[in-house]
């Protein structure tokens, strides 16, 4: 269920952060919305993926999506789908934050 699947980005974004971690986290995934369709069980679930200016993206769009598996029926039959933004922000800011989104909005 949902509860299954943002498990599953807890841990993707914990392995990602700890990818090349000198000077500190370069990448992140991060949950910024979930729709649920409850009449018919489904959701989907927008995902941000951050990455410091200063490194080039190790992931596309495709890659996360796929390692979720989205659009797939997984989680007790209920389907679900992941869309993900690709984002680049200054992680060294003093103004960053990872769960603010507004610090990195274009």
């Amino acid at each position: 269920m949902l509860q299954l699947l943002t498990d599953d980005v807890v841990r993707f974004d914990i392995q990602t952060q700890q990818i090349d971690p000198n000077f500190g986290p370069r990448h992140a995934i991060k949950i910024r919305h979930v729709w649920i369709d409850d009449k018919n069980g489904a959701f989907t679930v927008k995902l941000d993926y951050l990455h410091d200016s200063n490194v080039s993206p190790i992931y596309e769009e495709k890659d996360i999506e796929r390692r979720l598996d989205s659009g797939s029926v997984k989680y007790e039959g209920q389907p679900h789908s992941v869309e993900v933004r690709i984002k680049e922000a200054s992680f060294s800011s003093d103004y960053f934050s990872m769960l603010g989104d507004e610090f990195y909005q274009a």
